[in-house]
């Protein structure tokens, strides 16, 4: 009977079966236990974003909007997740300056972050936006793609600690305004691909706008849109941009980010790029065979992607995927701009996406909030994905009521489907705080099982919101590498049944606005002591079935061997 089981009746059970480790509440009660502690400074993380801004010129540019990225990698292969921020600089760009520099911030066990960009050779000088965290050569190391304005850079790492460039023999630079970007093997031949989310062209480092005398933003409408790009990783160090003749790439998408995953169970990758005020992007993977010619089709209209429940393009941002209801489909959730809402698009049995966000309960909150950088995360680990928002406006006319600094917000996920906004008040300083937000990746920085969060600020530090959550369910955590799949295993499956509930979680790339998530999948499993069964569909085609696992556990699996490795949590 348990195979029978609905997702209504799966969120229902989770919702009764929580109570044994929290008090009971109702969908629209706050949870009172989620709470984020900025450890920001007391882990050594001092870090703020430089825009580039003139104050002399008494005028705004638009890339002095955007913000920085963030990115969580695992660069030295101790298990604990290290972080790489972007950073702007002076413009126009020199490339001797080293006033404005990335930083890489290696974790010490959890405890504290030591800055090492240069000892790891990686101190980028460049205006960084997003970076893409990916195994470009199969050793076993994870590499990063920096997307830049102007010319992007990719940066091998040599396994020894150190980094080195390696732009002009891989053929990846480009010369546009890059503002996320992912490493995925799309055609399944075992290699990381690469895809580049490009903004907006023609005069835009130069035009300046006005409103009533005023300085601000241009519009995104006023420039052309710039094109997106798709490089084939050849296997000899080189990559082949292929975008334009697989069907990869489409006119006028004024893109912003993206989110790559398995979307239909085909074991392909395809790809979603939200883009401002334009239809948004949904490339679905055609391919026919592993390691063929690799070809997409553009289905965002027929998929319900394109536009919002009233048939309107939005200026969309930041993406988060997750299954929020429980159904076993990997559903999106978009942040748009100020007056416009953000949309949760929900996939249905026939592969289509329907905008859910006003039987969400996620419209009316966000409808005067500006929203960046979003990502789910299980805060309480009841096994029920919850949603975490930076906003912030890019225009300061808040002397005529228009909020400029907002506050992050969290939506706890109350079951079928639908969230329930928490208070500021009891999720921490933080949230009680006005910030312009732009980039939010997920993490477990100090390995004890809960959920953190970086978020990068136009005019504010970088936060480190460690979740400090009590009580709360208990978890599992699985990495997983690919052996027949590419090592980064981007698009494999993990299916888990406790009793009655099931939960599924997909490793993806890109994550969103500027950011790359921990390659780490985390289930919260509420009161469940056990998991009967975990299932992991890798790429490649083969399935792995392992069964009676404990809890509170952190586990890696590779693809093929018969028995996973635990770890016990840090906490």
């Amino acid at each position: 009977m348990e195979d029978a089981v609905s997702p209504e009746s799966q969120s229902r059970l989770s919702l009764r079966e929580r109570t044994s480790f929290r008090g009971a509440k109702g969908d629209d009660e706050p949870t009172p236990g989620v709470a984020f502690a900025d450890r920001a400074a007391a882990a050594g993380i001092d870090f703020r974003y430089f825009n580039g801004a003139d104050p002399a010129s008494g005028t705004v540019r638009m890339f002095e909007i955007s913000g920085g990225g963030a990115a969580v990698l695992d660069y030295d292969g101790d298990l604990w997740p290290d972080l790489y921020l972007t950073q702007g600089c002076r413009w126009p760009p020199d490339a001797t300056q080293r006033e404005h520099l990335d930083h890489l911030y290696r974790n010490l066990g959890g405890e504290h972050f030591q800055e090492v960009g240069g000892l790891a050779s990686l101190e980028d000088n460049a205006f960084s936006q997003g970076a893409a965290i990916g195994d470009v050569d199969g050793d076993g190391f994870p590499d990063i793609y920096l997307g830049n304005i102007g010319p992007n850079r990719l940066y091998l790492n040599q396994g020894d600690g150190t980094f080195r460039e390696v732009t002009e023999t891989s053929g990846t630079a480009g010369d546009d305004w890059t503002a996320s970007c992912a490493l995925a093997d799309f055609d399944g031949d075992g290699l990381a691909d690469l895809y580049v989310v490009n903004y907006l062209a023609g005069d835009v480092f130069r035009r300046r706008c006005e409103d009533e005398g005023k300085p601000v933003q241009c519009a995104p409408t006023v420039f052309p849109a710039a094109d997106d790009r798709l490089y084939r990783n050849l296997g000899d160090g080189a990559f082949e941009e292929v975008g334009q003749q697989c069907g990869a790439a489409a006119p006028d998408g004024k893109g912003l980010g993206l989110v790559v995953a398995d979307f239909d169970g085909s074991r392909r990758l395809s790809v979603f790029v939200s883009n401002d005020t334009t239809a948004n992007f949904f490339f679905a993977n055609q391919t026919p065979a592993r390691g063929g010619p690799l070809l997409f089709a553009e289905t965002a209209l027929i998929s319900g992607l394109a536009f919002d429940e009233q048939g309107r393009a939005q200026a969309c941002m930041g993406i988060a995927l997750d299954d929020t209801n429980l159904d076993g489909r990997p559903d999106l959730f978009v942040t748009n701009f100020f007056r416009e809402s953000n949309a949760l698009y929900q996939q249905q049995a026939d592969g289509s996406f329907r905008d859910e966000s006003r039987a969400a309960r996620l419209r009316d909150p966000s409808f005067a909030m500006l929203g960046w950088g979003t990502q789910f995360l299980d805060g309480e680990l009841d096994g029920l994905p919850d949603l975490l928002v930076l906003n912030g406006h890019i225009n300061e006319f808040s002397a005529s009521g228009t909020p400029y600094r907002m506050p992050p917000q969290y939506f706890r996920n109350a079951g079928a489907g639908r969230f329930a906004e928490s208070p500021a008040g009891t999720l921490g300083h933080y949230f009680q705080g006005r910030y312009l937000g732009r980039a939010l990746a997920r993490l477990d920085w100090n390995r004890d099982g809960l959920e953190d969060a970086c978020a990068t600020h136009v005019d504010a530090p970088v936060a480190l919101l460690t979740n400090q959550t009590a009580p709360h369910g208990h978890f599992l955590a699985v990495r997983l590498v690919g052996v027949f799949s590419a090592r980064d295993a981007v698009g494999a499956t993990v299916r888990l049944r406790c009793g009655a509930r099931r939960y599924t979680r997909q490793l993806t790339s890109g994550d969103g606005f500027q950011a790359s998530n921990e390659r780490r999948l985390l289930f919260g499993l509420g009161a469940a002591e056990r998991i009967d069964e975990l299932l992991v569909s890798w790429p490649a085609g083969t399935d792995q079935r392992f069964s009676g696992l404990p809890v509170d556990r952190e586990m890696t699996i590779v693809e093929g061997q018969d028995l996973p490795v635990t770890y016990s949590p840090a906490r």
